[in-house]
């Protein structure tokens, strides 16, 4: 009787099993219960859902490579890109803040940029995800998840905090801090030659407005003469990626410091 019970349960398991879904390295599944081919489309949501699965388990390297096999199988998908995107943060918690160099940071945002294309719902989702919190105090991750047609510049200017001009040679030549919505500080860089020694300035206060794409700051001491620049926005499909400020007497300000070419 055993031996029968035995049989049976091997046959309704062996069942089961030829209808659900397997996997492999190459990204390749099929079904084994229909001569039907699953729609790549169909193929991407079963990725995902493995992998949330593998997600929930803290199974992270396995939910990476269900995530990557479901937005090679629909690239249009946003949830994949962003799930996948995920995952590396989450996989790479040591070195994600280290902008210089770092081929996952840099994969990490291009299918975050790519999520908020297909779905701009994806940007408030970033904003209150934990998984992003490693790079929450980056640039990329301040311009990623401003809204362009919603926010002001101004708040994003503040939210920054220092722009820096890009250095001149090995030394850098000023930075913009933007205290609130209307007040910033100047700080050039002054190094002396004969002593060798080198410091920024305490900062000169002005106060700034934002006319079209145009920066305006007057200083508050009126010794020094106004300054202006022109706001440059690199934008890609809704996303905001870059900005520049560029003046006449500084060159461009960034929202970050190029460090990695020092």
């Amino acid at each position: 009787m055993k031996n029968y019970l035995a049989i049976f349960i091997f046959c309704i398991a062996s069942s089961l099993w030829a209808k659900s879904p397997s996997v492999n390295n190459n990204c390749n599944m099929q079904s084994s219960a229909s001569d039907k081919p699953i729609s790549n489309q169909n193929l991407s949501r079963e990725y995902n859902r493995k992998g949330m699965a593998a997600y929930r388990r803290n199974k992270l390297i396995e939910a990476k490579n269900f995530f990557y096999c479901s937005l090679i199988k629909d690239y249009n998908y946003a949830l994949a890109h962003y799930n996948y995107a995920s995952t590396l943060a989450l996989l790479d918690q040591k070195t994600i803040s280290d902008p210089c160099y770092n081929p996952t940071l840099e994969n990490m945002q291009k299918h975050l940029v790519r999520s908020i294309q297909l779905d701009p719902g994806r940007r408030q989702r970033l904003k209150n995800d934990n998984d992003f919190d490693k790079i929450r105090d980056s640039y990329f991750y301040k311009y990623v998840t401003f809204d362009i047609k919603l926010e002001k510049i101004s708040d994003l200017f503040h939210k920054v905090g220092t722009w820096h001009a890009q250095t001149i040679g090995v030394f850098p030549v000023a930075k913009l801090i933007f205290e609130n919505e209307s007040n910033v500080l100047l700080k050039t860089y002054n190094f002396k030659a004969l002593s060798q020694t080198a410091g920024w300035s305490k900062g000169v206060p002005a106060i700034y407005s934002i006319d079209s794409n145009t920066l305006n700051i007057e200083f508050k001491n009126k010794k020094s003469d106004s300054l202006s620049g022109e706001i440059k926005f690199i934008i890609k499909k809704n996303v905001l990626l870059d900005i520049e400020i560029s003046t006449d007497k500084f060159g461009i300000f960034k929202g970050y410091q190029d460090d990695c070419n020092a």
